[in-house]
């Protein structure tokens, strides 16, 4: 890995869209020039059931990029609970990656280090454009005013999964519609060892994902007129105790949960544990786990009424990042589908 370059790689979505662009920067040696960069590190999140699923599914998509650029890609899969203090030691350090997804919710405090590569007009128009992105998502790109810090990658929306084994064999017949619903059925189906509804007790983005959406729902607004951040409104605070709740009072949630943090919930969704997760483009994952398609349901989640906040609905999505560069960005194309 090289000091200070920064490149923005062609990076797979599960939907196998592929945008890329590489901009040099650095020293020269085998790993290449700033115009001309042989190999390219990239620290990929964790997306899929596990790390091994997530190299599995971009790698092939990397090979190609190589095939067709002669830029050697170095893929790394890191685990949301480690990802941000990767990052924060590469930026004081210096030691950075040359591409990275980051959670969008750091984008702004990463912009202000000024580890992050600026994505102004005339690098937009490496990658095809700027217009090319959902405003909904280009906005959570950085600090209103300023250049983007990051470009998005994968935009996802929360649906609830349900395994139609488990919910067959408790006697329920359709997918809750309200959260009183779920919590009804969860204490149906938690029973002899096996659980309602699966959590990533331990991962950080995913809870916060959780109360957001939620909180939404209960009409809290996160930041006061003003600008200044607000979580004790009442609809915050009442966000955060319903999803614990599902776990400390509802006792549809397993104890363990608590724990997880790297898309265990995924797993025992499909063998049969938890019958119910909260996610995101899950199919894939399921499918790697073994379970037909036939086997599950989903259906968008559902809320009891409350009012509704200010603003438009929350877009889930994950950005890539490039480290910046010392020199001028040069780009290199790869295979993009639309």
């Amino acid at each position: 890995m090289r000091r200070s370059r920064a490149a923005a790689v062609g990076a797979v979505t599960l939907s196998l869209v592929l945008t890329a662009a590489a901009c040099g920067g650095g020293s020269s040696g085998t790993e290449g020039s700033n115009e001309k960069p042989k190999t390219l590190t990239y620290w990929a999140s964790n997306q899929g059931a596990s790390l091994e699923v997530d190299k599995k599914v971009l790698q092939p998509e990397l090979d190609k990029f190589e095939k067709e650029t002669g830029i050697k890609v170095k893929l790394e899969v890191v685990p949301w609970g480690d990802l941000l203090n990767r990052i924060l030691t590469a930026t004081t350090s210096g030691q950075g990656p040359d591409v990275l997804n980051i959670g969008n919710t750091w984008t702004a405090s990463l912009q202000a280090s000024g580890a992050l590569l600026p994505w102004d007009a005339k690098n937009f128009d490496k990658i095809g454009g700027k217009d090319r992105f959902v405003e909904s998502a280009l906005g959570s790109t950085g600090v209103q005013g300023q250049d983007p810090s990051a470009v998005p990658l994968y935009s996802m929306a929360y649906a609830l999964y349900y395994n139609k084994k488990m919910f067959a064999e408790a006697g329920i017949t359709k997918p809750p519609a309200t959260w009183d619903e779920v919590a009804a059925a969860g204490k149906k189906l938690s029973k002899d060892g096996k659980w309602g509804l699966g959590a990533e007790g331990s991962n950080l983005s995913n809870n916060i994902h959780q109360v957001f959406v939620l909180g939404k729902q209960h009409g809290a607004d996160f930041f006061t007129p003003d600008g200044k951040a607000d979580f004790t409104s009442d609809g915050a605070v009442a966000a955060v105790k319903q999803y614990v709740d599902l776990m400390a009072k509802d006792k549809i949630i397993a104890p363990g949960n608590a724990e997880y943090a790297q898309n265990q919930s995924l797993s025992d969704f499909a063998t049969d544990k938890t019958a119910m997760v909260l996610w995101q483009t899950a199919s894939a994952t399921f499918k790697s786990q073994g379970m037909n398609e036939d086997e599950w349901g989903s259906r968008p989640p559902r809320c009891s009424p409350a009012p509704r906040a200010r603003g438009p609905a929350p877009t889930p999505w994950w950005p890539a990042s490039t480290w910046p560069s010392s020199r001028t960005p040069r780009t290199s194309t790869a295979p993009r589908s639309s």
